[in-house]
């Protein structure tokens, strides 16, 4: 069977695999596709134990992407719902006077309100194509809602390779039929899995080190678009330093996370999830950020550029609560660190990773996997 057949196979119950001629023009979509095989390719000359890794496009238009690997070979899904709501999200902030103003001349916008293609079945976001789209008239803020996507499925992408890298597929498709792990699980695959000993604090450790990973893999994004990129790309003279480029990133990151749900910490019953909630995780990822500028740059210099990862998220909140869908009931990051049990949480999903290790490593690629937390 070809690879093509083998990933729809592999996801069959959950759509199948999209087939991209149905799109007419899809180039953008081929060069997704292309790129992220090219970045995988890239951690594989680091990890050469990886197995062969194929990635595509998933017949389903909701919320949710996947990793499994059959056979020795790893599969990646993103559905094609995910492609188009965060590019209909970027374009139409972008597009918004007033939005994002040192982003390119938002004066060349449109007043119009911002009216997302979601819509809602049975508590999961759909992207539905009926509703008009739209782009920024400003060129560069149209490349500003490119590079937002980009970074946004890259990351998401980067997530699922590392479940395979890490070793949580391996194990959890040995527990569950060669099931994926997917981003948003259902109630009964849990059950089954806590049939096996996998508990949702397993699971959101397991989710908290592949969001590890695809922070790290991300930083590295930005030094090959510096090298690849002409002298007069827009993104050489918009994002000329760390400082520029960590905004937008988070920014984009931020979005992608928001699309999951940010309900208010104090009601959300984090310990029943295979994930810990979306504010939960982008501390998460703040904590990693600053690691990385720790070993990158010197106490001064991560003093001064450090407080940038927050002017992202306040760029994003503002881009939400602009949106008709998203207005009400946003739920605030900084309410997460203020609370004390969701702190304490978070320590717990750092100590917890001495259980997850042993049992994750035997199907492990990575020979620099994580240490034990002491």
């Amino acid at each position: 069977m070809s690879n093509q057949e083998l990933f729809d196979k592999a996801f069959k119950k959950y759509g199948g695999r999209f087939d991209l001629k149905l799109l007419s023009p899809y180039p953008y979509m081929t060069d997704f596709l292309n790129e992220t095989r090219l970045a995988i390719k890239i951690v594989k000359e680091h990890h050469p134990a990886l197995p062969e890794i194929y990635i595509d496009f998933i017949d389903n238009l909701s919320l949710n992407a996947g990793a499994m690997v059959i056979d020795g070979k790893g599969f990646i899904g993103i559905n094609i719902g995910t492609y188009f709501l965060l590019l209909d999200f970027f374009n139409k902030v972008f597009a918004k006077k007033g939005l994002l103003e040192s982003f390119g001349d938002s004066l060349q916008e449109s007043e119009d309100e911002i009216d997302l293609s979601i819509r809602l079945n049975s508590g999961t976001i759909i992207f539905d194509p009926t509703v008009k789209e739209k782009v920024p008239n400003d060129p560069s803020r149209q490349f500003w809602a490119s590079f937002c996507h980009t970074l946004s499925m890259h990351f998401l992408v980067y997530h699922e390779l590392g479940h395979i890298l890490r070793g949580h597929c391996g194990l959890i498709g040995s527990l569950n039929g060669n099931e994926p792990i997917l981003e948003a699980l259902s109630n009964k695959e849990l059950q089954k899995l806590r049939y096996n000993g996998i508990d949702a604090l397993f699971m959101q450790t397991c989710e908290m080190d592949a969001d590890s990973f695809a922070t790290n893999r991300s930083f590295n994004m930005f030094g090959m678009f510096m090298q690849n990129s002409g002298q007069d790309h827009p993104i050489k003279t918009s994002v000329p330093n760390w400082d520029s480029f960590i905004t937008i990133w988070t920014f984009a990151i931020y979005v992608l996370h928001r699309f999951y749900g940010f309900d208010n910490p104090a009601e959300t019953n984090y310990r029943e999830g295979t994930h810990p909630p979306p504010t939960q995780r982008l501390i998460m990822i703040m904590g990693n950020i600053h690691s990385i500028f720790e070993g990158r740059f010197s106490r001064e210099q991560v003093n001064r550029d450090f407080p940038t990862v927050l002017k992202g998220f306040e760029l994003a909140n503002q881009c939400f609560s602009a949106s008709n869908f998203f207005s009400n009931g946003l739920g605030s990051i900084y309410e997460t660190t203020k609370n004390i049990e969701l702190f304490n949480n978070r320590e717990e999903l750092f100590k917890n990773w001495n259980n997850v290790k042993p049992r994750v490593q035997p199907f492990s690629f990575d020979s620099d996997h994580p240490p034990y937390v002491t």
